[in-house]
């Protein structure tokens, strides 16, 4: 009997860590992991820091801190961070930048015409030119080629590179550190 509760319990434990594989396999993105200088591993998406743990071999988010009034008004008697807190936060919680992406020309050709518009408006095309009308296919291939190269090296990819200096935003500001306010950028 007892042989049998182990064998049932090996089992269960199996099922748990194949379900628990299972989770954690239908959320996956692929992402580049950087590797600070003290061999912290982190990754980012979505405009948030993740935070490698060694624990359960994945990544974290950081740097999501609610400070309710209280705890403002007393780092402002404080005088702020200090220097040495302020420099722990920024590793840990890195900078507070916003990384857009800005595709290239070709992946942003690629990006264009994997859409679903494209691949059936080229069935069309290439029925014209293999079965009736070459000359209206190579027309309507040269219309779908010359219309999609527009819409996205001239008017998608352009608006991305003004999302990505818009949100590049620098500036300077006034912090309180050690109890004397100083200007950061």
């Amino acid at each position: 009997d007892s042989a049998r509760e182990s064998t049932m319990a090996q089992l269960k434990r199996r099922t748990s860590r194949v379900q628990v594989r299972f989770q954690r396999a239908n959320c996956r993105t692929v992402l580049p992991v950087k590797v600070e200088e003290d061999g912290t591993r982190t990754i980012e998406h979505t405009c948030v820091r993740y935070v490698h743990s060694s624990e359960d071999d994945s990544f974290h988010p950081t740097g999501i801190v609610e400070y309710t009034a209280v705890q403002v008004h007393a780092a402002l008697r404080r005088g702020g961070l200090s220097h040495q807190e302020a420099e722990e936060t920024i590793a840990t919680c890195g900078k507070n930048e916003i990384n857009v992406y800005v595709p290239g020309i070709l992946e942003s050709l690629i990006g264009e015409f994997s859409d679903f518009t494209y691949i059936f408006n080229s069935i069309g095309t290439w029925s014209y030119m293999v079965y009736s009308s070459w000359n209206i296919g190579i027309f309507w291939l040269l219309l779908t080629l010359g219309s999609g190269t527009y819409r996205s090296l001239f008017i998608v990819r352009p608006n991305q590179k003004k999302i990505h200096e818009l949100a590049r935003l620098h500036t300077r500001c006034q912090v309180l550190r050690a109890g004397s306010w100083t200007e950061i950028q």
